[in-house]
């Protein structure tokens, strides 16, 4: 079983339902699995190979499915690039990986090194069509054609994905056949999709939003895509094309909450508003669920141990309390929280969150240290700190490297925020250490107030204390016009803190 027999399944049961969408244009089932064996027919003629790595760098769009479904006909190396990365950032990950073959969209060529590889362009945009390799003319050319399919075992490398900061190298998660078969079924049942999902793409189909593709594909779904994924245009897209399903990162969660209208607008045909890749406030959770119903739901995991180790489905909130957890491992992964010494830790104890399962990464590519630091003795261990209830619930408190050792105590970023954040003032709070000669660090944060909102430090201050008691209350607040964010929205909480202390 590889990702591409999921596609060939659909297609065969419903080869004229539509497969992608975007503002225009259409695209069945079986015209995508046509147009993507096509396309990695012409990818193994242009590269002499059969099994080239390509690397694709391009805002969403059909041509953007094609490429990547086409890579997953051939059984070929996805190596996804973020558009959003700065151009140096890319250059960097191209040289680590060292790709074969890009597909890339003509606006992102402009000073891009290509390192004289072949280069498929999804669209031309100004170009010289007659210079210029475009997926519609290659599709055109070997219209009928299928590859010579590459792939011979599951557990063979599938895909080189970047997780990390953007200084120092580039960590390349590599990842199986197997992980991509395993996300998709995890993501399709665990969710429960259904064959009449219409998936709204809000994010880069190369990164966080792709995860959902394949599964929704899967079950005879269909995915539409808009040009500019704006929180106002996202709002009125879920209403014109009667999303059931979409998912995004918090921050724009948040910046959707906030669209001007929003509330009155028709999203009854909504099931799923999944979000991940950064931690939620409660509170947060608790306003989106007032204003689109019963339909907020979460997965977790990493690169490493890719996007579904566990989930939270809507009806699994049974309190207001239950937005803070991650929900439960999922059937194919394996969960548990280890202590300093590697082991497992009982109910009710913090520990790092280690996972294991077919959702784990390879390797690091060319880093065997860092690799044997990641994964010891199957598990992947995440740097993440959590606990289990009695339930089973997944409740997360942050990064090992963020927790405050405050005159003994631990203080967990994530708990001090969710306080702040229910103040109606604020919009989002980032909570950090800073060093102090009597306590060995101080807990203090940085908060963006909502728009028109105001409130000074001292009220905030109170407020939070009132919840949280002496040791976990900021012992100052910085208020912020905004807040660093990474190229997927999250909001990078190193950063913040070396604006108000030198950086370590």
């Amino acid at each position: 079983m590889f990702p591409i027999d999921l596609l060939v399944k659909a297609a065969r049961a419903t080869p004229d339902a539509i497969a992608f969408q975007d503002e225009q244009r259409t695209l069945t089932f079986s015209e995508l699995l046509s147009q993507a064996c096509a396309l990695a027919a012409a990818i193994q003629q242009l590269t002499g190979l059969r099994r080239p790595r390509v690397a694709v760098l391009s805002p969403n769009s059909l041509e953007m499915a094609i490429g990547i479904m086409a890579i997953h006909a051939g059984g070929f190396w996805l190596i996804p690039l973020n558009p959003r990365d700065a151009k140096a950032e890319v250059q960097r990950q191209v040289a680590l990986v060292k790709p074969d073959l890009f597909i890339i969209d003509a606006a992102h060529a402009e000073g891009f090194d290509t390192c004289g590889m072949p280069v498929i362009y999804t669209g031309i945009h100004g170009h010289d069509e007659d210079s210029h390799e475009t997926i519609a003319h290659l599709v055109s050319k070997h219209h009928g054609e299928k590859p010579v399919f590459a792939g011979t075992d599951p557990s063979e490398p599938n895909a080189i994905k970047f997780t990390g900061g953007s200084s120092g190298r580039p960590k390349a998660v590599v990842q199986s056949f197997r992980t991509v078969n395993t996300v998709a079924s995890t993501v399709a049942t665990a969710f429960d999709l259904q064959a009449d999902e219409v998936y709204l793409l809000t994010a880069p189909m190369t990164h966080g939003a792709g995860a959902f593709m394949l599964p929704v594909l899967s079950r005879g779904g269909r995915c539409v895509i808009i040009e500019k994924p704006r929180p106002a245009s996202i709002a009125g897209a879920l209403e014109k094309f009667g999303a059931t399903m979409t998912w995004m990162p918090p921050t724009l969660l948040y910046m959707l909450m906030e669209v001007p209208g929003i509330a009155a607008m028709d999203l009854s045909h909504m099931r799923h508003l999944i979000w991940s890749g950064a931690p939620a406030t409660v509170e947060k959770l608790k306003q989106a669920r007032a204003l689109f119903g019963n339909v907020i739901e979460s997965a977790y995991g990493q690169a490493e141990a890719s996007s579904v180790a566990t989930v939270m489905r809507a009806h699994d909130v049974v309190s207001d309390e239950d937005f803070a957890s991650a929900g439960r491992p999922t059937l194919l992964s394996h969960v548990e929280i280890a202590g300093p010494d590697g082991s497992i830790l009982p109910v009710g104890e913090t520990g790092e969150i280690i996972i294991r399962g077919d959702i784990r990464m390879i390797e690091y590519l060319e880093m065997p240290d860092i690799t044997a630091q990641t994964v010891k003795g199957g598990w992947v261990h995440t740097g993440d700190i959590g606990m289990f209830d009695a339930r089973g619930y997944l409740f997360i408190k942050g990064r090992l490297r963020d927790v405050v050792i405050s005159g003994g105590f631990n203080v967990y970023p994530l708990d001090v925020e969710d306080v702040l954040c229910r103040n109606d003032a604020v919009q989002e709070a980032v909570v950090f250490g800073v060093p102090d000669e009597k306590w060995g660090e101080r807990v203090e944060a940085a908060v963006m107030l909502r728009a028109g909102a105001t409130a000074h430090p001292e009220q905030l201050m109170e407020f939070a204390r009132q919840w949280l008691g002496a040791v976990k209350t900021p012992k100052a607040i910085h208020i912020v016009e905004s807040l660093p964010r990474s190229n997927v929205g999250k909001v990078l909480r190193r950063e913040v803190r070396s604006q108000f202390i030198p950086s370590d």
